[in-house]
């Protein structure tokens, strides 16, 4: 299953019951910090915590978080400082996907690991196909929503209808597309339910090369 730390408060708003409030960076155009009194935790409570504070949405499979504590974060630090400390010696790294957005993916494996490793199911690999097939088809159909040019970020269930269910878009540098980009997906039809090794909800990483490589968008 994956999962998703998101705001539920304005990141220049102090919340009410938490240990961290935000303060201004010392000059312009330096990173935003935050005044952190985090203790060791379960990640993904301490990761939601995180995202109440700095109003930054962590994505991530829940699968990588199971059974890990976070580190204790204590003093000021900009988001990505802060994430990075919360979750050093879990296995786990951050990604930026948008100035909005991380995602959290485990480090590289040793060679040695890597060969011992399962495959992914295939039933769920098939399936990750279609969708990213489908969902690139109807996006690089559009020239307004310039897919392709990007990163873009999707997170979304799929339903017994076979349609995409409750959506959310980040689009790297262009949110002023994300509202062309929900409309466009919500409620698509991907034409077959998700077999039972698919967990939902998921989340898909669209870059540049692969929209070109696997989809119809133009260069």
């Amino acid at each position: 299953m994956l999962g998703l730390a998101a705001s539920i408060s304005k990141a220049a708003t102090p919340v009410v019951g938490q240990l961290s409030v935000p303060v201004r960076a010392a000059h312009a155009g330096a990173p935003q910090s935050f005044v952190f009194s985090m203790s060791p935790e379960p990640l993904h409570d301490a990761l939601q915590q995180y995202s109440r504070i700095t109003g930054v949405s962590v994505l991530y499979d829940t699968g990588y978080v199971a059974d890990k504590n976070s580190s204790s974060v204590h003093g000021a630090y900009s988001s990505r400082e802060a994430l990075e400390r919360l979750v050093a010696g879990t296995g786990l790294q951050v990604r930026y996907a948008s100035t909005r957005a991380f995602t959290l993916m485990p480090k590289p494996e040793p060679e040695r690991n890597r060969a011992a490793r399962s495959p992914l199911n295939p039933a769920r690999q098939q399936y990750f196909g279609r969708l990213q097939s489908r969902i690139l088809d109807v996006l690089c159909a559009d020239p307004a929503i310039e897919a392709g040019r990007y990163r873009l970020v999707l997170r979304f269930g799929v339903g017994t209808d076979y349609k995409i269910g409750p959506l959310q878009v980040v689009a790297s540098g262009r949110s002023e597309l994300e509202p062309a980009i929900h409309a466009a997906l919500s409620g698509l039809d991907v034409g077959a339910a998700p077999p039972a090794a698919f967990e939902q909800p998921a989340t898909m990483l669209i870059t540049p090369q692969s929209a070109r490589r696997y989809g119809a968008c133009p260069p």
